[in-house]
């Protein structure tokens, strides 16, 4: 009998410093931040990503908001650094593994 091991993983992608609004301060202010990707699993090989999220800590009031959406919405200059902050490589590998033999069957047929 075998277990099938699946799910939702985590992978930081990068830390930096963003000027977001602070509920707390009620002013922009510059916080700490951490962007993470979320992908999916099939026994621990990352077969896709799903998304994205930031954990702020706003360095005047230490407010700490984790889980929020990496997107416009809070950061102010999020076009700007949405490039940056991107999926890592390897959470695409289990995607590149399905479909490598439909590239080679293709190959081997022409």
């Amino acid at each position: 009998m075998g277990f099938i091991v699946f799910g939702e993983l985590q992978a930081q992608v990068g830390l930096a410093e963003f000027f977001v609004r602070c509920p707390a301060c009620e002013s922009h202010q510059p916080a700490d931040a951490m962007v993470v990707s979320h992908y999916y699993h099939f026994y621990f090989i990352p077969v896709f990503p799903v998304g994205k999220h930031v954990d702020l800590v706003c360095q005047h009031c230490g407010l700490k908001r984790y889980g929020t959406s990496f997107d416009s919405t809070i950061i102010s200059n999020y076009d700007e650094v949405k490039t940056k902050y991107r999926h890592p490589w390897y959470t695409y590998t289990g995607t590149a593994l399905l479909l490598m033999p439909i590239v080679v069957a293709i190959l081997v047929s022409i």
